[in-house]
C-alpha cells in the first residue's frame, strides 16, 4: 500500500508540473501578445543614453527627491565629449520632464547617433547624478533569449520588457 501512495504522489507531481508548465507558457505569450502592441509606439525607461535621429530631439524625465536650486543636464557623444550643455534652473520635489532639441553648444544639429544624457542637481552644497528615464522608439520585441522577454529601441539595442515605466 505505501508503494501504491509513492507511485500516486509521483504521478500527482509530474501532473503538477505539467500544468505549472503549461501556465507559464501562456503567461508567456500573454506578454508576448503585449509587447508586440508596443513596435512603433514610444516607451519610458531607465536608460541614459539616447538615439538621435537627423533633425530628431531627445525628451527624458528625472525624479527629483527634493526641491533643487540648480538643475543641468549635458549630453555627450560617444566618445565623452561635451555636446550641449541644458541649465534647467530650479525644480520642485517631483518628475521633471526635460528635450534635448539636438543642438550642439554652437547651435547647430548635432549628427544622427548614440548620446549620453546625464542629469545633475545640487542638493545641499554637492551635486548629485539623477537616474535619468529617457523615450525610445520599440522596433521589435524578442522572446527568445536568456532574458526572456526584451524590447529592441530604435538605435540602442535590447532592454528587459520588466524595465518599461511608461507607454506611449
Amino acid at each position: 500500500l505505501g508503494q501504491i501512495a509513492q507511485f500516486g504522489s509521483v504521478t500527482g507531481l509530474e501532473q503538477l508540473n505539467q500544468n505549472f508548465e503549461s501556465l507559464a507558457s501562456s503567461i508567456t505569450s500573454g506578454q508576448a501578445l503585449q509587447a508586440g502592441s508596443l513596435v512603433g509606439r514610444e516607451i519610458l525607461a531607465p536608460v541614459d543614453t539616447a538615439y538621435l535621429g537627423a533633425g530628431g530631439s531627445v525628451r527624458g524625465q528625472v525624479s527629483l527627491d527634493q526641491s533643487s536650486p540648480q538643475v543641468t543636464i549635458r549630453v555627450t557623444d560617444e566618445v565623452g565629449q561635451l555636446i550641449r550643455e541644458l541649465p534647467m534652473g530650479s525644480s520642485p520635489p517631483g518628475p521633471l520632464n526635460f528635450t534635448w532639441d539636438g543642438l550642439d553648444d554652437a547651435g547647430n544639429y548635432a549628427p544622427p547617433g548614440r548620446y549620453r544624457i546625464q542629469v545633475e542637481a545640487m542638493q545641499g552644497d554637492r551635486a548629485v547624478d539623477l537616474q535619468t528615464n529617457l523615450f525610445s522608439k520599440v522596433e521589435s520585441v524578442n522572446l527568445s533569449g536568456s532574458q526572456g522577454l526584451t524590447l529592441n529601441l530604435a538605435g540602442l539595442g535590447s532592454i528587459a520588457f520588466n524595465n518599461v515605466q511608461q507607454i506611449y
